[in-house]
């Protein structure tokens, strides 16, 4: 079976506006990975991670970063790609409390139009009426309609 739309793997390292366009085709429709793309990727972090040492010295190596950091990534990205016209998108957070972070913190993101404000609003009212009682009250449903209405999603996947 052929994907109506061919799946590219990208890896982003971009966390500004200055940075936004640092997006590199790692896996191309094919199938094949790309390493020309994997190093330029890694290029481009080296050497941003190199400025910032020569410009501030190297205080903090560690990879972790701050709520700001990550909103500051996401909305430069979401941009990025708005403006290119590659959305919807699909990214995956390995943790569920950063997944939620990640979701509150773009919370001033909309990224759909009234028409589709609407049919967003239809969808999830048809899709609410087919829980269970006690399962429309659910804490998790009802922030998801306003996620769903500025065209972000929340799902989780629980591993045993």
């Amino acid at each position: 079976m052929k994907r109506p739309v061919p799946l590219e793997h990208h890896l982003y390292t971009g966390n500004s506006t200055k940075t936004q366009k640092e997006m590199f085709l790692l896996l191309d429709a094919t199938g094949n990975f790309l390493t020309k793309g994997y190093y330029a990727a890694v290029d481009a972090k080296k050497e941003r991670t190199s400025k910032h040492a020569q410009t501030f010295g190297t205080k903090n190596t560690s990879q972790n970063t701050t709520a700001s950091q990550d909103r500051s990534v996401w909305l430069a990205l979401l941009h990025f790609l708005s403006q290119r016209q590659q959305t919807p998108v699909v990214a995956f957070t390995f943790s569920r409390a950063r997944c939620d972070d990640n979701a509150r913190s773009l919370e001033s993101m909309d990224l759909t139009t009234s028409i589709e404000k609407a049919e967003i609003h239809s969808f999830f009212q048809k899709s609410l009426s087919r829980l269970r009682g006690g399962d429309r009250q659910l804490p998790q449903v009802h922030p998801q309609k306003y996620s769903l209405w500025r065209s972000l999603s929340v799902f989780y996947v629980l591993y045993p």
